[in-house]
């Protein structure tokens, strides 16, 4: 199933696949699915907003990588002595949003 580029009809990728992903897996007749439209206004600036959602998912999916590996770290080097760590209860706790 594809999308036509030149003739949407209304339809926009990424909103069909969560249609047809979310269909059970009995429902076989793909000429009787309901598939949600957009307006042609709307496609453009929803392709856009998915888009950009796309893109902050995939660099909070690196943080959560890179924090996973400094807690690994972290648990290492404090285990072995190879790491000195001191309390920071003290210290106000970074705003959030802080990369």
């Amino acid at each position: 199933l594809r999308v036509n580029p030149s003739d949407p009809g209304g339809l926009l990728a990424e909103v069909v696949a969560v249609d047809v992903l979310s269909l059970a897996s009995t429902h076989k007749q793909w000429r009787r699915w309901v598939l949600r439209q957009t307006g042609p206004r709307q496609r453009a600036a929803l392709s856009d907003a998915l888009a950009s959602i796309r893109l902050q998912q995939e660099r909070a999916r690196e943080r959560l990588t890179r924090l996973d590996e400094l807690t690994s770290l972290l648990m290492t080097g404090a285990t072995a002595g190879t790491v000195k760590l001191t309390h920071t209860s003290d210290l106000p706790a970074p705003p959030e949003g802080t990369p």
